[in-house]
């Protein structure tokens, strides 16, 4: 618990520093942005640290960094992949008690929202509760090649995906004809996120479809 407070405290602090001289020499790949505050739009070069968690943003030589505690959503064009990424702050429960809130990656929106967020984000931001400032910064070569954790979002909650077979195709019930083949055809393996996005954006085409068809 005295872990918790500590780290949840110097989060809070973290959202509020302004840091150009260090943020300047630490090699970073900016893109521009639109940060959405809870009381305010904002748009210029950010930077996303997945493991720290941390929205670095650049405007006129000037470099702020903002937590999930006071950013709603930003998105920003990831030049390398050729897409717009989109990111929200969520709050996942921990043992039925609230957590706190923490940036989650929109994958697919729609019916399902699919969600991930990076396995080494906890991991990364223990070593950083009692944290040597310069190292704080540091981009690790993991942040280029995390892997995810996948959830399914419903009105703000988050369930994290264990067994798509069993949470996420139910869900799909009223499409359960042309998922069924449509798995059939290009034969999915459930366990891989691959195939929750391809299966989760082409139910949402589906029900958009439909919807469009009933205007």
């Amino acid at each position: 618990m005295k872990r918790y407070i500590s780290h949840l405290y110097y989060m809070l602090l973290l959202s509020l520093l302004s840091i150009p001289a260090l943020a300047d020499n630490v090699p970073q790949a900016w893109q521009q942005g639109t940060v959405f505050l809870d009381d305010d739009v904002i748009k210029g070069e950010v930077h996303y640290d997945n493991e720290l968690d941390v929205l670095f943003y650049k405007d006129a030589g000037i470099t702020k960094a903002f937590t999930a505690q006071t950013v709603r959503s930003f998105n920003f064009k990831d030049e390398e992949m050729g897409v717009t990424r989109t990111f929200t702050s969520l709050t996942q429960k921990l043992n039925d008690l609230p957590g706190q809130k923490e940036f989650y990656e929109i994958v697919i929106d729609g019916e399902i929202v699919l969600a991930r967020r990076s396995k080494t984000s906890r991991m990364a931001r223990k070593k950083y509760i009692i944290p040597i400032l310069s190292n704080l910064l540091a981009t690790s070569q993991a942040q280029n090649n995390a892997t995810y954790n996948y959830y399914i979002v419903n009105n703000k909650e988050l369930t994290k995906i264990k067994n798509f077979r069993k949470q996420v195709l139910p869900l799909m019930a009223d499409r359960e004809e042309e998922m069924n083949q449509f798995m059939h055809d290009y034969d999915f393996q459930l366990h891989k996120p691959t195939s929750y996005i391809l299966l989760v954006n082409y139910y949402n085409h589906l029900m958009k479809e439909n919807f469009t068809a009933h205007k």
